[in-house]
């Protein structure tokens, strides 16, 4: 087709609209370029491509696909697909057992002390392929000692997932552009090791690029009066060691604990699949494909994975798990991302017990539950009739008792692990012998009530307007029991 034929024939809505591309048009603008004598339409707000060469398999994605092309002539940037068949062929045709692959190819080549591991690795890979599908893209986190597979499972997701680039040092202006230009899957090994401006960009990305409505600002360094926007939307696997990732970090991911591989168990090396890890990226990208001109119904399993997981998970485990689910769904499978999903969720629980903020908000959950009941009328329910909602009087409650309870918890765990400092004893009667017996007088450091109440603040909770009796400060009833079902989730209860 000519390309002022072919241009003529999309605006004019005569496509062909038969092959999985042509469906693409429904989702967005085109504009019509022509790729070494190839015309292509591709999305003007991603620079998604629509109608992807027949003859080989490259990675089309971007509107700068000639430079994708000039890569491929040096080194690219990622690995390309293999030519294993045309791509709008396989695209065509359903490929059930992919995931199953996948997983199968990690199971030999990467141990994980849990099954559903390597599926939930399996799924996350394959959801690399679907990012603009979703709101959020979900980080992948391995933890462990020396030796004890990290890297291994790290060059094998940099070989199979999305446009996996795996860097050791760049500048953070480079990094950033490489983000927002290409998309990739990013991999960043030995994270606790980085240092400087570097680790702050990469702890930025791995923040604002969770979702797909944030950007990073800079100051243009040719022109000042210039700010550039970079969009760092993407997917990211991270490994430490001899650490465990931040609070916030776990909190938007999937971690999984590596350890040292036995003697006995044996596992395919770093070149052992090289070419089967080309095949599986060339069966991924026709997944995407399909998955793009809407021949897997992604919307469909979103909302499926949504209402399976919102059973198990609240907030932003859901949103982790969402993404991840979906793509699990389209093969017939879930239950193993619920799992992994689950054992980070009680990782972070564990990890945040001991923070300040967790202290505070179990000294809030304590109070909490020592109030009465009660009862209220709610929401209008679905068949007309007014919802009673039963939950815990919070009116009397002041930020004076969340301080004296928070300081009080404190001084028995000081004193349980001996921590306490005995400045005295005192005498006093025993009530069962009536024999007079002497206990120990401690002196332990009582956190100031200014600290606690700003901590309560930073938390989310807001003060009520009206002061007590004694200036004491309540805890304003409408935002409440939002707050605290969501730090519920995180923290958790000891």
């Amino acid at each position: 087709m000519e390309a002022p034929a072919a241009r003529e024939a999309v605006l004019a809505g005569d496509l062909d609209r038969s092959g999985p591309c042509a469906t693409l048009k429904t989702v967005g603008p085109w504009e019509l370029y022509e790729l070494e004598g190839e015309l292509r339409l591709t999305r003007a707000d991603r620079g998604l491509i629509a109608d992807i060469a027949l003859d080989e398999i490259k990675d089309y994605d971007k509107e700068n696909a000639k430079l994708v092309l000039n890569m491929a002539r040096k080194k690219p940037f990622w690995p390309l697909p293999k030519a294993i068949a045309p791509l709008k062929a396989m695209a065509e045709q359903d490929d059930p057992m992919l995931l199953a692959d996948l997983t199968q190819f990690i199971r030999e080549r990467v141990l994980f002390l849990n099954e559903d591991e390597y599926h939930t690795l399996a799924a996350w890979i394959a959801a690399t392929y679907l990012k603009e599908l979703f709101t959020k893209a979900p980080r992948w986190y391995l933890f462990g000692g020396r030796s004890s597979g990290k890297s291994t499972c790290q060059h094998w997701i940099g070989l199979t997932a999305y446009r996996g680039i795996k860097t050791v040092n760049m500048t953070p202006p480079a990094f950033f552009r490489v983000m927002n230009r290409f998309s990739p899957t990013l991999i960043r090994e030995e994270s606790q090791d980085e240092k400087g401006e570097l680790a702050d960009a990469v702890d930025q990305v791995e923040k604002v690029g969770y979702d797909n409505d944030n950007q990073i600002f800079r100051c243009n360094p040719n022109d000042p009066d210039i700010i550039d926007s970079f969009d760092p939307f993407g997917y990211l696997a991270r490994s430490y060691r001899g650490e465990r990732p931040k609070t916030d970090s776990l909190s938007r991911g999937f971690c999984v604990v590596m350890v040292n591989k036995p003697e006995e168990v044996r596992l395919k090396g770093w070149d052992d699949g090289i070419e089967e890890a080309g095949e599986l990226r060339a069966r991924l990208l026709a997944f995407r494909l399909r998955a793009l001109t809407g021949r897997v119904d992604i919307p469909g399993l979103r909302g499926s994975a949504r209402a399976m997981a919102a059973k198990r998970f609240a907030n932003r485990s859901l949103d982790v798990v969402v993404p991840v689910l979906a793509t699990a769904l389209a093969f017939g499978e879930g239950d193993q991302v619920m799992t992994t999903a689950a054992r980070t969720l009680r990782a972070l629980n564990d990890a945040t017990a001991t923070e300040p903020e967790a202290q505070v908000f179990q000294a809030i959950t304590r109070v909490y539950e020592r109030q009465p009941i009660k009862f209220e009328k709610g929401t209008i329910d679905i068949n007309g009739m007014p919802r009673t909602f039963a939950h815990r009087d919070i009116s009397k409650i002041t930020t004076n008792d969340i301080i004296r309870e928070y300081n009080e918890r404190l001084e028995e765990d000081a004193i349980d692990s001996g921590a306490a400092e005995i400045i005295g004893y005192r005498k006093r009667e025993d009530q069962g012998t009536r024999e007079r017996v002497e206990e120990p007088i401690y002196r332990v450091h009582k956190v100031p009530g200014q600290k606690v109440t700003g901590i309560i603040k930073d938390l989310g909770f807001t003060l009520s307007e009206d002061r007590k009796t004694g200036n004491k400060r309540g805890l304003d009833e409408n935002t409440f029991f939002v707050v605290y079902g969501r730090l519920l989730e995180r923290y958790g209860m000891n």
